[in-house]
């Protein structure tokens, strides 16, 4: 029987060039609710203009919080770098950065599984 973990490991950069005082609104706001789409999360890094967060959800990001997150703070730059278990990986790039709005990314492609990995890098 062959056992398949469903969790996604998710490194989240969020910046806010313009109007930093938008990233304590988005911790505060966002990231202290029992909506929010994670199994859970760790903020690795904190500056005056953003925060790196890793984030454990079932499966796949939740782009549509992602997306969420842009329209309603419109003056953030988000980058999501994300990885599955069983090889699947995948990174979502959207928002506003350096002035002006970035052309969204959301892609995904198969990568070896963490099993994988560790069978081919035995010496």
């Amino acid at each position: 029987l062959l056992m398949v973990d469903d969790s996604c490991t998710n490194v989240l950069t969020i910046i806010c060039e313009d109007k930093p005082t938008m990233i304590d609104s988005i911790i505060k706001d966002e990231f202290s609710t029992d909506s929010l789409p994670v199994k859970s999360y760790k903020v690795k890094t904190r500056g005056h203009h953003g925060f790196v967060v890793e984030m454990n959800t079932n499966w796949r990001p939740d782009t549509e919080w992602l997306n969420y997150l842009v329209k309603k703070y419109p003056l953030i730059w988000v980058k999501n770098e994300w990885y599955e278990e069983s090889g699947m990986a995948g990174i979502y790039v959207n928002g506003y950065l350096d002035g002006s709005v970035v052309e969204p990314i959301d892609t995904c492609w198969k990568e070896l599984s963490k099993e994988c990995k560790a069978n081919i890098l035995i010496k």
